[in-house]
């Protein structure tokens, strides 16, 4: 078998790596310039692009805090006033309760009455002990 002999000037050729098919190798000062252009050139529209996300994120966060505030305050409203309509309910059975004591006490003057009296009387108290 004959023996092989490389030329050193073809192999180093063969093995310098080609560059990334995204890169530009500039070859002259004018070409650096330009592909430094190029480059700050899309830096910029990834910046604007980016921008306009971030300002679209900042209104849509600010829907969503007004819509949380509305909601907090509707759900606020709603307790409240289901409060208000269980305290209002109480003091109506409270004042009902008042005004049948009051009238079971204010009653008659007769003395047969007296032992209805206490009968209604009791059973008064005992409604008002049970609600």
């Amino acid at each position: 078998m004959p023996k092989q002999i490389y030329n050193t000037q073809d192999h180093a050729a063969s093995e310098q790596v080609a560059p990334h098919p995204t890169e530009t190798v500039a070859t002259t000062p004018q070409d650096a310039t330009e592909l430094h252009i190029n480059t700050l050139k899309q830096h910029d529209q990834q910046y604007y692009s980016l921008t306009q996300a971030e300002q679209s994120l900042e209104e849509y966060i600010n829907e969503l805090q007004q819509e949380e505030n509305a909601l907090r305050l509707a759900l606020h409203q709603s307790s409240t006033s289901l409060k208000e309509q269980r305290e209002k309910e109480k003091m109506k059975k409270e004042e009902e309760a008042v005004a049948r004591l009051e009238g079971l006490l204010m009653g008659g003057d007769s003395s047969s009455d007296s032992d209805d009296k206490s009968d209604d009387l009791n059973e008064g108290t005992a409604d008002l002990l049970t609600k």
